[in-house]
């Protein structure tokens, strides 16, 4: 078929760039304090390794001593100590100049060259850059649910992380009592019915949780996550309803956030805890599967956030940028390019060396809130 003139030769018009995903997958690490620059992060003067010690203070009660008698013999407060090793994130991408050269920015008009693709190379280190931000946030969810996993990849793609089902674990040491349907005291199941059933009595069972943090830790329970599935049991439950009196109306606010699209709130029944109520994620495992941070399932209950209960440490490492740079150390977070020759082109890297350490494992609870 036969194409009119002016349409064969009327050029390609580039109207606009399109971002068709939009990720803001920073919220967990912010509320943690564990954002880069946060009140959390911690960079360790000693390495990849690193620990920490515990001394705990004690609800013990001294003993009674008669008049005239010797003092009494206590044992001197046992101290522990708990290891960890900071995983490392090194993403690279190789660019060749002979594909940049002549090519246009993205978004740009067709007529206008990107010189030696200077913005094309800066987008894709941000691309970089939110990869190793992903990893942060996941770590921050895997450390809210208790662990994760990986699985030894290949020489290029390297291991894959995931929730479960890896060879090898990353375990927070989250008491096995604070998950699933929550025996945190061995007193039996806290969530011994499912918030499924608008009968269950949530109330009662997040004053339960309340009440064994506080033996637990001393800490009572201040924060909820759960996706908007898991809110909309509770918005449906009798208790909840019930105790929010006569006005009828069974939240005291919520609010949303436009950015990350992520819901906060306070029920009239428990004035004092917060809901953080989010259905945003990640993808994960070999085959990339987009996973919920808090799957529709189960809610994460917390103490209130500070760098006692939780703390993102980060080590240095020793990189030169280009051949014969001299080595420097860079910690946690850090990207550079560095020109390649045989064929001329460019490297892009971005390194990342850090884990989120919870220091007070009891403080969080993953628990099974439908079944």
């Amino acid at each position: 078929m036969a194409i009119a003139i002016p349409t064969l030769l009327q050029p390609a018009v580039v109207n606009a760039r399109v971002d068709r995903l939009k990720v803001v997958n920073t919220s967990l690490q912010n509320f943690w304090g564990m954002n880069k620059g946060g009140s959390a992060e911690r960079s360790s003067p000693m390495g990849r390794r690193g620990s920490y010690d515990v001394f705990n203070s004690t609800r013990n009660l001294s003993r009674p001593s008669r008049p005239g008698s010797a003092a009494s013999v206590i044992s001197p407060n046992p101290v522990g100590n708990v290891p960890f090793t900071i995983p490392r994130f090194h993403p690279s991408m190789p660019l060749l100049g002979e594909v940049l050269h002549n090519q246009r920015p993205i978004g740009g008009p067709v007529g206008q060259i990107d010189s030696a693709g200077a913005q094309y190379i800066a987008d894709q280190e941000l691309f970089i850059k939110q990869l190793i931000t992903n990893d942060r946030e996941f770590q921050v969810a895997a450390m809210m649910r208790g662990s994760y996993t990986y699985a030894v990849g290949n020489e290029f793609q390297g291991p894959t992380m995931a929730y479960s089902g890896g060879t090898y674990t990353v375990d927070y040491q989250v008491p096995s009592g604070n998950k699933s349907k929550l025996n945190m005291l061995a007193a039996g199941d806290i969530l011994a019915a499912t918030w499924a059933t608008a009968g269950t009595k949530i109330v009662d069972h997040l004053l339960a949780i309340n009440a064994a943090f506080i033996q637990l830790t001393g800490r009572g329970l201040k924060h909820v996550f759960c996706s908007s599935v898991m809110w909309g049991y509770i918005s449906a439950n009798t208790q909840v309803q019930t105790q929010a009196g006569s006005a009828n109306t069974y939240f005291e606010y919520i609010e949303r956030d436009e950015e990350t699209t992520n819901f906060t709130a306070r029920l009239r029944a428990l004035p004092w805890l917060v809901f953080h109520i989010s259905d945003n994620g990640l993808n994960t495992g070999a085959s990339d599967t987009f996973e919920k941070f808090v799957d529709d399932t189960h809610c994460v209950f917390t103490v209130d956030p500070d760098a006692i209960v939780a703390q993102y440490w980060q080590c240095g490492e020793p990189i030169s940028e280009y051949t014969g740079a001299p080595a420097v150390v860079r910690t946690g977070e850090y990207y550079w390019v560095t020109p390649t020759f045989n064929p001329t082109g460019w490297q892009l890297f971005g390194l990342h060396n850090g884990l989120p350490v919870l220091q007070i494992p009891a403080g969080i609870a993953y628990g099974l809130t439908v079944y």
